[in-house]
């Protein structure tokens, strides 16, 4: 899979018409706001607090924001989409709209997956049950890897980041079943009781896949020692946000040196990839894949490739399985219930064929004239940015100049690819939902691996076009914004400039400073992993995200936890940079130009409002911790108030005083 750019792809969430039978959503509603607050005080409850009191989270929901209910709106309108293409209804001899439909069905014959029992993955087991001796155990990470179950190590495809119109493998580090590494080490009371509670959901998946107590408990026993060993190894979110000390070029015949245990010749073999250079994104991590493979107990090293069968498939199973994993995630998550099946089965259907589903849902709910409207206020973003870069006082003639053309060579793709992917190889025909599951894997990973060696292509993307998302890819130094956020209350057609440049435009200006945040600013125009900074700007600049860093570590998000000023760094520059850029290139409209108020608020008012607006989320505190741990992207309230504390045109705007909450005596200032 495409793995390095998916740990660097900054995009602007971890999330048209509207559906049918739901009620079009005002842009800016005035009732969103909580007038018993000040802005100055706290801008983020008095943007949303009226609407957080009118919006409680549903259920089956971690979290809700104008970003989910947006997202859900999507998935009602492509619930309505696929089944009828389900039913055989409106397909018009599109092979692509054939599959989802079919996919989406098998996923949602709940009798067929209770009758199916086990049998999707009953060979796995019996394969690795009869494994004999330690060489043939690590033999089988590459039948695994073909299939898509990330056992020990990710074995994927990305472009060269030293050369990035090529396209290598890569080999990064992966294999546990807890967030990240830290999971398994901290000591504190909450993360010692969710350790145990993963041990102890490894017991009930294993007891329910016919393992005895006993078994099941050694089972438990043995992924927790070796995942634990491998965490070891592992790197730290904020260590994974460094580039260039996790880029390694290396020969295949070097793998050698670090994990001789594996052959190496084989699982190149078995993948169909030849021989070449390839990024070791990780090399300390296959040093403790090495160690891990060579001093466990065989039968803990077949206990960890079966618990990983059943984990990665848990959720295409009969009920019993999906309601186990659900009950560990929400230990996670705090979602009280099990979202309805249509809408695990939409999501589903959307990872299975993003392109697919994109092409059906962009076809069915996109206005045709949203992507020329959108793409002329990335234009005036580009524009107003670049003036930005000029008037610098921190950046030198000769940064600013290739800023410059990082900026003019920054490319950008709307509402949906340019080029659709080919699905026509892929049969999702099997009679049961994890069958169908397994096959689209095999032909994703397949599909990936087969672009190693091959020029790199900037046409396809990293989600559906269905995605309330949007994100900049550093490699490529493209700015993508899918059909699912050009919609209300981020964009929207018949909404004044201040609403729009407030929402969407915030959303284009922080993709695009992106290109010039902690991770995104080492790369250059051609996306090389290159140092194209002075030595002097680079100081300046790296003293300015410190000043980021340290206001965003200030923040408690819930109970002991604060934010990771050095994991949310580069979200918070882009925030500050997204919000600075689109108010300027705002104040350049006739709206803003005349001042008109609307609904008793000024339009700079209003910009500022909608802002606060796309933001509006309540949040359960167990996601609130998760998201704090694992996440770059910091906690709603801190985007909001971390943000615009720092403008000195917002303070202006409300009229907050020196001293006041919302004004930052050290403002942190880069764009």
């Amino acid at each position: 899979m495409n793995l390095r750019r998916k740990l660097l792809a900054a995009s602007f969430v971890l999330a048209a018409l509207p559906a049918v039978g739901q009620t079009q959503r005002m842009s800016l509603d005035p009732a969103n706001i909580d007038t018993s607050m000040q802005p100055c005080d706290d801008f983020f409850a008095y943007s949303t607090g009226g609407w957080m009191k009118a919006n409680p989270i549903p259920a089956s929901e971690p979290r809700w924001g104008n970003f989910n209910k947006l997202a859900d709106d999507n998935l009602a309108t492509m619930r309505g989409i696929l089944e009828k293409l389900a039913a055989g209804n409106g397909v018009n001899g599109d092979a692509d709209f054939q599959k989802i439909g079919a996919y989406f069905k098998s996923c949602m014959d709940e009798a067929a997956v209770e009758a199916a029992g086990l049998k999707p993955i009953e060979a796995d087991w019996k394969r690795i049950a009869s494994l004999k001796d330690r060489k043939a155990i690590i033999g089988e990470i590459a039948n695994l890897h073909a299939i898509g179950v990330p056992v020990f190590f990710g074995f994927g495809q990305e472009p060269d980041p030293k050369d990035s119109k090529r396209t290598i493998a890569q080999i990064r580090q992966a294999g546990l079943s807890l967030p990240n590494r830290d999971y398994y080490f901290k000591d504190d009371a909450k993360s010692k009781s969710l350790r145990d509670a993963f041990r102890a959901h490894v017991v009930a998946m294993s007891k329910l896949a016919g393992q005895s107590p006993a078994d099941a408990a050694k089972t438990a026993d043995a992924v927790m020692r070796i995942e634990t060993e491998l965490a070891k190894g592992s790197k730290t979110p904020v260590e994974l946000r460094d580039p260039e000390s996790n880029y390694h070029l290396v020969k295949q015949a070097d793998l050698k040196a670090y994990a001789p245990s594996v052959d190496w010749g084989g699982y190149y073999k078995q993948a169909s990839v030849a021989a070449g250079e390839l990024d070791l994104s990780q090399p300390d991590f296959l040093k403790a894949v090495e160690r891990v493979v060579t001093r466990s107990a065989t039968g803990d090293l077949k206990a960890y490739l079966g618990w990983h069968v059943l984990r990665s498939h848990a959720n295409a199973l009969p009920n019993a399985f999906v309601d186990e994993a659900f009950a560990f995630r929400k230990q996670l998550t705090g979602a009280k219930e099990l979202q309805p099946r249509w809408k695990r089965c939409v999501n589903a259907t959307t990872g299975a064929m993003p392109d697919a589903v994109g092409k059906a849902f962009v076809a069915k709910a996109v206005d045709p004239d949203t992507k020329a409207r959108a793409l002329k206020m990335v234009q005036n973003l580009r524009a107003t940015l670049a003036e930005d870069i000029k008037g610098l006082d921190w950046m030198g003639d000769a940064t600013k100049s290739q800023a410059q053309v990082k900026l003019d060579k920054m490319a950008e793709q709307i509402v949906n690819p340019n080029v659709w992917i080919d699905y026509s190889a892929l049969q999702p025909n099997e009679p049961f939902y994890a069958s169908n599951l397994r096959t689209v894997r095999a032909w994703t990973v397949k599909h990936e691996l087969e672009k190693i060696g091959k020029p790199t292509s900037k046409d396809e993307w990293q989600m559906s076009p269905m995605i309330t998302n949007a994100y900049y890819e550093p490699l490529l130094n493209i700015i993508v914004f899918p059909a699912g956020i050009i919609m209300p209350p981020f964009f929207d057609a018949k909404a004044d400039d201040a609403v729009n440049y407030g929402g969407i435009g915030a959303v284009i200006g922080h993709e695009m400073t992106h290109g010039f945040d902690d991770q995104g600013r080492q790369y250059d125009a051609q996306g090389l992993l290159k140092d194209w900074w002075t030595a002097d700007d680079a100081k300046r600049f790296n003293a300015k995200a410190q000043c980021i860093v340290d206001q965003f570590s200030g923040y408690t998000v819930v109970d002991d936890v604060k934010e990771n000023g050095k994991l949310v760094q580069g979200e918070s520059v882009a925030d500050l940079g997204g919000l600075a850029v689109a108010y300027r290139a705002f104040r350049k409209t006739e709206q803003a130009q005349k001042g008109e108020k609307i609904d008793g608020l000024s339009p700079d008012q209003r910009f500022f409002l909608s802002y606060g607006q796309i933001w509006a989320e309540n949040a359960r505190p167990e996601f609130a911790r998760l998201q704090a741990l694992t996440d770059p992207h910091p906690a709603a309230k801190f985007r909001v108030n971390g943000t615009v504390s720092n403008l000195s045109e917002f303070a202006k705007t409300f009229q907050c005083q020196p001293g006041a909450a919302m004004v930052r005596a050290n403002a942190c200032k880069i764009w």
